[in-house]
């Protein structure tokens, strides 16, 4: 092993730890170090993208997400982190294409099929959020999001009962499930039944 090579691995260990430990900045200084050093290194690069996402630097975490799919275009995770940069710049349209890059390489990626949905959901495409998702619950069942993001789709295209269904199974199975309780309230009122969005029993 070269010096250079030792110096890399040398860096990208510090990294992971700098990450684990939640020191953000230096976690992001030894990666932009390691990304200059090594710039064919798609690992780092992830890395580098995964951290400017968390420190909310979200063009940088673009640009070095985008540079790790170059580098492996065949790593799912590297396009879903791309598409979460996208979705956290509002670029919907962009992180749906990269969840479906995601998704051509790992067909069984739930996260990537529910983000997708919801992506698709942003820029007013439920009917096609309500097929993928359904397929991602067809091999997750249990995947409370997922549920609550199929319901939101429904509840778009006017099958308010089934939106209902999903949304209550979705509590059922995650009872914080984000928004949830809020869309089912909505749910309700559309179908007739206010008081029912009032009362918390309803919901489960």
């Amino acid at each position: 092993m070269s010096d250079r090579q030792r110096h890399a691995d040398q860096l990208k260990r510090r990294a992971r730890l700098a990450v684990q430990g939640g020191r953000t900045e230096k976690a992001g200084a030894l990666l932009t170090e390691l990304c200059q050093c090594e710039p064919r290194d798609a690992e780092a690069w992830f890395l580098l993208g995964a951290v400017h996402g968390e420190a909310g630097r979200l063009p940088e975490a673009v640009e070095c997400a985008q540079r790790a799919v170059a580098l492996r275009p065949d790593w799912p995770e590297a396009h879903y982190n791309l598409g979460q940069a996208y979705m956290h710049q509002q670029r919907y349209e962009d992180a749906a294409n990269s969840y479906r890059e995601a998704l051509r390489w790992r067909p069984d990626y739930a996260e990537a099929g529910n983000h997708l949905g919801y992506a698709l959901l942003q820029y007013d495409r439920p009917a096609e959020a309500a097929d993928g998702l359904q397929r991602v619950l067809n091999q997750h069942p249990n995947f409370a999001e997922a549920h609550s993001n199929l319901g939101a789709a429904l509840l778009d295209i006017g099958r308010i009962d089934e939106a209902i269904d999903r949304f209550q199974m979705a509590l059922r199975i995650r009872p914080d499930c984000p928004g949830t309780r809020n869309h089912l309230a909505r749910a309700l009122i559309l179908q007739g039944r206010p008081e029912a969005a009032l009362d918390r029993k309803s919901v489960v």
